[in-house]
């Protein structure tokens, strides 16, 4: 008698069909890919919207840059103070009132130390002069102002805020 073969398995006629599973580990990194996508685009989308300019000044040896969400660009020197000072005086195309006149000493004192540290920065110095109530020291500061922005209709505004 012979023995019965053990049945070969037969692809043909197979009724299991192999099934390809990605694995686990590739959905994963195609989060992390999408996600890194979505945050590179958001940058450069927030990288592009920063580099808008509502107003611009050439002072100080630079650009004074005013941005739509407040922030101001200048050059190098100033402190925050100061950069606040001058930004709102860029959103608001005017020098500001003079000040209560017991505060007019400080700020002549504050005028000249930084007209000593940085003699071009004519529009800080402007607007700490009208704040001191020292108009012609703030024309004078404005005028320059003027020669380095002969086309600037927005420091022809700050002048006539002087009047």
């Amino acid at each position: 008698m012979t023995d019965p073969q053990p049945a070969s398995p037969n692809p043909s006629t197979s009724s299991t069909k192999k099934t390809h599973r990605l694995p686990t580990w590739f959905f994963a990194l195609a989060a992390v890919v999408s996600i890194m996508v979505l945050l590179v685009g958001l940058a450069g989308r927030q990288k592009q919207r920063s580099t808008e300019v509502v107003a611009s000044v050439h002072d100080a040896g630079g650009e004074l840059k005013l941005h739509p969400d407040g922030t101001l660009t200048a050059p190098a020197g100033f402190t925050a103070e100061q950069l606040t000072v001058l930004a709102t005086v860029l959103q608001d195309h005017r020098l500001p009132a003079p000040a209560a006149p017991d505060a007019s000493a400080a700020l002549q004192e504050k005028a000249a130390a930084i007209e000593k540290v940085n003699p071009q920065a004519h529009l800080l110095l402007a607007t700490l002069y009208r704040k001191a109530g020292q108009t012609e020291a703030a024309k004078q500061q404005l005028e320059q102002l003027i020669r380095e922005n002969p086309d600037s209709a927005l420091v022809r505004e700050l002048e006539k805020s002087l009047q």
